[in-house]
Protein backbone atom coordinates (compact mmCIF):
# COMPACT_ATOMS: atom_id res chain seq x y z
CA UNK A 1 0.00 0.00 0.00
CA UNK A 2 1.19 3.61 -0.65
CA UNK A 3 0.37 6.84 -1.84
CA UNK A 4 -1.40 8.36 1.80
CA UNK A 5 0.25 9.49 4.83
CA UNK A 6 1.52 6.75 6.92
CA UNK A 7 2.28 4.68 4.23
CA UNK A 8 3.81 2.18 2.81
CA UNK A 9 2.31 -0.52 4.08
CA UNK A 10 1.52 -4.05 3.72
CA UNK A 11 -1.38 -6.74 4.36
CA UNK A 12 -0.14 -10.02 4.12
CA UNK A 13 -2.49 -12.99 3.04
CA UNK A 14 -1.28 -16.75 3.49
CA UNK A 15 -2.49 -19.36 1.39
CA UNK A 16 -2.07 -23.04 0.40
CA UNK A 17 0.76 -24.26 -1.72
CA UNK A 18 -1.32 -24.75 -5.06
CA UNK A 19 -2.58 -20.98 -5.19
CA UNK A 20 -0.94 -18.68 -7.76
CA UNK A 21 -4.26 -16.97 -9.24
CA UNK A 22 -4.45 -13.46 -7.06
CA UNK A 23 -7.63 -12.31 -8.99
CA UNK A 24 -9.52 -13.23 -5.94
CA UNK A 25 -7.53 -11.10 -3.74
CA UNK A 26 -7.61 -8.18 -6.20
CA UNK A 27 -11.56 -8.37 -6.32
CA UNK A 28 -11.57 -8.28 -2.21
CA UNK A 29 -9.70 -5.08 -2.51
CA UNK A 30 -11.37 -3.73 -5.33
CA UNK A 31 -14.33 -4.13 -3.15
CA UNK A 32 -13.28 -1.54 -0.84
CA UNK A 33 -11.76 0.41 -2.65
CA UNK A 34 -14.45 3.05 -2.07
CA UNK A 35 -12.98 3.56 1.93
CA UNK A 36 -9.80 4.69 0.73
CA UNK A 37 -8.69 7.83 -0.51
CA UNK A 38 -8.24 8.59 -4.12
CA UNK A 39 -4.49 8.74 -3.51
CA UNK A 40 -4.23 5.15 -1.36
CA UNK A 41 -2.67 2.69 -4.20
CA UNK A 42 -2.50 -1.14 -3.29
CA UNK A 43 -0.28 -3.39 -5.69
CA UNK A 44 -1.08 -7.54 -5.53
CA UNK A 45 2.26 -9.40 -5.91
CA UNK A 46 2.67 -11.94 -8.93
CA UNK A 47 4.86 -13.87 -7.62
CA UNK A 48 5.81 -14.59 -3.59
CA UNK A 49 7.57 -17.32 -1.01
CA UNK A 50 6.18 -21.02 -0.55
CA UNK A 51 6.79 -21.48 2.67
CA UNK A 52 7.64 -25.13 4.93
CA UNK A 53 4.53 -24.77 7.24
CA UNK A 54 5.99 -26.74 9.86
CA UNK A 55 9.22 -24.86 9.71
CA UNK A 56 8.71 -21.48 7.71
CA UNK A 57 11.70 -22.23 5.39
CA UNK A 58 11.50 -20.62 2.37
CA UNK A 59 11.04 -23.97 0.16
CA UNK A 60 10.69 -22.44 -3.39
CA UNK A 61 8.71 -19.74 -5.06
CA UNK A 62 5.62 -19.18 -6.83
CA UNK A 63 4.47 -16.54 -9.36
CA UNK A 64 0.97 -15.91 -11.45
CA UNK A 65 -0.72 -13.63 -13.69
CA UNK A 66 0.04 -9.81 -12.84
CA UNK A 67 -2.91 -8.11 -11.39
CA UNK A 68 -3.55 -4.50 -12.29
CA UNK A 69 -3.13 -1.52 -8.62
CA UNK A 70 -6.38 -0.92 -6.76
CA UNK A 71 -6.93 2.60 -6.52
CA UNK A 72 -8.97 4.07 -3.26
CA UNK A 73 -12.21 5.85 -5.01
CA UNK A 74 -13.28 7.45 -1.50
CA UNK A 75 -12.58 10.98 -2.79
CA UNK A 76 -9.97 13.65 -1.48
CA UNK A 77 -11.74 14.08 2.11
CA UNK A 78 -10.39 13.81 5.36
CA UNK A 79 -8.97 10.01 6.41
CA UNK A 80 -7.17 8.64 9.40
CA UNK A 81 -4.47 7.50 8.97
CA UNK A 82 -3.44 5.16 11.76
CA UNK A 83 -6.96 4.06 12.91
CA UNK A 84 -10.02 2.35 10.86
CA UNK A 85 -11.76 -1.01 10.71
CA UNK A 86 -10.35 -4.62 10.87
CA UNK A 87 -11.47 -7.82 9.27
CA UNK A 88 -10.85 -10.75 12.31
CA UNK A 89 -10.12 -13.90 10.33
CA UNK A 90 -10.70 -17.09 12.12
CA UNK A 91 -10.62 -20.95 12.11
CA UNK A 92 -12.04 -23.62 13.83
CA UNK A 93 -8.62 -25.16 14.19
CA UNK A 94 -6.68 -25.48 17.25
CA UNK A 95 -3.01 -25.06 17.74
CA UNK A 96 -1.07 -25.45 21.58
CA UNK A 97 -4.65 -24.87 22.67
CA UNK A 98 -5.97 -21.64 20.97
CA UNK A 99 -7.42 -20.79 17.96
CA UNK A 100 -5.37 -18.65 15.82
CA UNK A 101 -6.76 -15.48 14.38
CA UNK A 102 -5.72 -13.43 11.36
CA UNK A 103 -6.02 -9.90 10.76
CA UNK A 104 -6.38 -7.53 7.94
CA UNK A 105 -6.21 -3.97 8.96
CA UNK A 106 -8.06 -1.83 6.69
CA UNK A 107 -6.27 1.30 6.89
CA UNK A 108 -6.39 4.31 6.50
CA UNK A 109 -10.02 4.33 6.14
CA UNK A 110 -12.18 7.90 5.12
CA UNK A 111 -13.64 9.67 8.04
CA UNK A 112 -16.95 9.24 6.24
CA UNK A 113 -17.10 5.89 7.08
CA UNK A 114 -17.25 6.72 11.03
CA UNK A 115 -20.17 7.80 13.08
CA UNK A 116 -20.28 10.64 15.61
CA UNK A 117 -19.77 8.12 18.23
CA UNK A 118 -16.63 6.79 16.86
CA UNK A 119 -17.72 3.38 15.65
CA UNK A 120 -17.48 2.04 11.68
CA UNK A 121 -20.47 2.40 10.20
CA UNK A 122 -22.81 -0.12 8.82
CA UNK A 123 -22.62 -0.01 5.85
CA UNK A 124 -18.84 -0.57 5.76
CA UNK A 125 -19.21 -3.37 8.16
CA UNK A 126 -21.56 -5.12 5.88
CA UNK A 127 -19.73 -4.14 2.92
CA UNK A 128 -16.29 -5.71 4.03
CA UNK A 129 -17.85 -8.76 5.83
CA UNK A 130 -19.37 -9.71 2.47
CA UNK A 131 -15.92 -9.23 0.75
CA UNK A 132 -14.10 -11.09 3.23
CA UNK A 133 -16.66 -13.93 2.92
CA UNK A 134 -16.43 -14.04 -0.76
CA UNK A 135 -12.41 -14.23 -0.48
CA UNK A 136 -13.17 -17.35 1.57
CA UNK A 137 -15.36 -19.18 -0.42
CA UNK A 138 -13.42 -18.20 -3.89
CA UNK A 139 -10.10 -19.71 -1.94
CA UNK A 140 -12.23 -22.66 -1.48
CA UNK A 141 -10.41 -23.40 2.21
CA UNK A 142 -6.64 -22.35 0.94
CA UNK A 143 -7.51 -19.01 2.63
CA UNK A 144 -4.89 -19.45 5.55
CA UNK A 145 -4.27 -18.19 8.98
CA UNK A 146 -0.43 -19.21 9.46
CA UNK A 147 0.72 -19.83 12.61
CA UNK A 148 4.64 -19.32 13.11
CA UNK A 149 6.45 -22.46 14.08
CA UNK A 150 7.84 -22.30 17.57
CA UNK A 151 11.89 -23.60 18.43
CA UNK A 152 11.96 -24.11 14.62
CA UNK A 153 8.79 -26.15 14.30
CA UNK A 154 5.12 -26.72 15.16
CA UNK A 155 4.17 -24.00 12.18
CA UNK A 156 0.59 -24.18 11.12
CA UNK A 157 -1.64 -23.15 7.72
CA UNK A 158 -4.67 -22.90 9.28
CA UNK A 159 -7.47 -22.75 6.55
CA UNK A 160 -9.94 -19.64 7.43
CA UNK A 161 -13.71 -20.30 7.95
CA UNK A 162 -15.07 -16.62 8.82
CA UNK A 163 -14.10 -13.28 8.16
CA UNK A 164 -16.07 -10.65 10.15
CA UNK A 165 -16.16 -6.60 10.24
CA UNK A 166 -16.28 -5.33 13.61
CA UNK A 167 -17.90 -2.15 14.02
CA UNK A 168 -15.00 -0.61 15.91
CA UNK A 169 -11.86 0.77 14.98
CA UNK A 170 -8.71 -0.28 15.56
CA UNK A 171 -5.17 1.81 16.10
CA UNK A 172 -2.35 0.94 14.30
CA UNK A 173 0.96 1.43 16.28
CA UNK A 174 4.27 1.48 13.97
CA UNK A 175 7.78 -0.23 15.33
CA UNK A 176 9.65 2.68 13.24
CA UNK A 177 10.62 6.35 14.36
Amino acid sequence: MSGVSGLPGVATFHFGTAVTDMSALRTFWDALKANFPNSWVLSIPNSGDVLNEDTGQITGAWSGTTQTNVVGTGGVGAYLSTAGPMIRWSTPQVVNGRRPIGKTFLVPAMSSQFSSSGTILGSFVTSASAAAAALIVAYAGELKIYHRPVAGHGGVGCTVTAGVCANKQVVLRSRRD
